[in-house]
Order: structure tokens, then sequence, then C-alpha cells
């Protein structure tokens, strides 16, 4: 399914009880509505369970060159710029892949002692500067060999309010009924029954990537940290 933001502010301003269903959103709330998306779905990006599918990326190594851009079209990886690499290994001439480890810190990158040894990468650290991200790879490659990546992408940038927002259709309500929460202090305010909406449907969206991911299932509090374990059998009858 697809909808546009416009789509999720008039559901947001119905929520508010600021929006007749036959009606249309003035300029001045539409122009609000849009700005308080943005910074949103700027803010529900980084949450890494809310992200619903990892993006493949691909490189071709040169050899002795162990650092690499990505995030623009002039990147060495012209994609969107990841908000974190999650998973990533090298492919060589035969098909066969091999493990790179992605959770190093810089501290212990830097700790390496020489970084200009040569070899097979075995570890990536990935620094995401704006508006380029930086991957930086030890050992050096010594072969032209293929760098495939999986990472989290933030989700499509907002230029107006018929941008296109091409997301499953359970995102939408997780949308409308979070922007009715932001929208709700300048419309009276907003119906607990909403903000709670709002809070579970972020809930549900992290535990259901969470089972597609192979994630533990988790309960998450009001803000969205892990507190506690919750079995598969629970979250399937929706006793969470």
């Amino acid at each position: 399914m697809s909808f546009t933001a416009g789509d999720v502010i008039k559901e947001a301003l119905g929520f508010c009880g600021a929006l007749d269903v036959n009606s249309s959103p003035d300029p001045h709330e539409f122009e609000n509505g849009l700005s308080l998306l943005k910074s949103l779905i700027g803010d529900l990006s980084i949450d890494s369970l809310l992200i619903p599918v990892l993006t493949e990326d691909s490189l071709t190594l040169t050899v002795s060159d162990s650092e690499y851009t990505i995030g623009t079209a002039t990147d060495d990886i012209i994609t969107s710029r990841p908000i974190r690499i999650v998973n990533a290994f090298i492919r060589d001439s035969d098909d066969y892949d091999y493990p790179v480890k992605v959770d190093i810190s810089e501290i212990d990158f830097n700790d390496i002692l020489s970084k200009t040894n040569e070899g097979r990468p075995q570890y990536l650290l990935y620094k995401p500067e704006y508006p380029s991200g930086k991957i930086k790879l030890y050992p050096t490659p010594d072969t032209a060999e293929t760098l495939i990546l999986f990472s989290e992408k933030p989700f499509s940038a907002l230029t107006n309010t018929a941008t296109t927002i091409s997301m499953p259709d359970e995102y939408k309500l997780c949308f409308s009924s979070n922007l009715a929460v932001l929208l709700g202090p300048s419309h009276g305010g907003i119906d607990n029954k909403i903000a709670t909406m709002a809070e579970r449907g972020k809930i549900k969206l992290r535990n259901y990537n969470a089972t597609l991911r192979g994630v533990p299932l988790m309960e998450f509090d009001s803000v969205g940290y892990n507190s506690t374990p919750i079995s598969k059998t629970r979250f399937l009858a929706g006793d969470f």
C-alpha cells in the first residue's frame, strides 16, 4: 500500500477532532502538519525495530583501499545514507561468503595498531556522518571482492503533502495517530485513547518486525525501551 503525507495529516487532524470527514485542512494546517510529520518520521527512523526491512547494498572493493563513502550520488555506494549497518559479508569470485563483524566500536577500531595490513576484511566500522556515511575496513582489501551490506535506512523524505509514502498498510495508522499526539496541543488536546493507540501502534510494529528479524520478542514500556521478554504465543494472541 502507498499513501500520501496529506492522507496522514488529514487522518491525524480527524483524530484531533479538528477535521470533519468530508473537509480538507486549510493551507496553514497542512503546512504545520507536514512540518510535524517530517519531525515524527525523522524520530521514528532511528528506532531500529520500526524500520520494516533491511536494505541490501553492494560494492566491488578496491585493492589497498580501506575507506569508502555511502549516501549520495557522488559516493562509492550510491544509495540513501544508512542510519546503521547491521550485517555485512565479503563474497569471493566463487560465490563463497565470509562474515564481516560490524559491531566493533570506534575506540576498538582506532586501537588497531597497523591499519595498513592487507587481507580479506574482517571488521567494518560505520560512521553515519552527514551527508555521506563513511565505511572503514580492516584488514585493507587485497583482492577486488564484493562487499555486501545490510542496513537500516531512514523513511522516505517528505517534500510536500502530495509525497507518496510507500510503506506497509499497518504504518499509516501508526503515523497518523502519533502525528495526532503532536498536533493535539494546538487543537485543545488529544483523547487519551488516541494517545494510547499511538503508543501501542509503535509497540506492535516493533514486535512484528522483531519476529521477522529473529530478534527476541519483548514487551516495551511507554517510551519504547525493552523491559521483559514476551512469548510468541502471547504476541500472536495480542496479549501484551
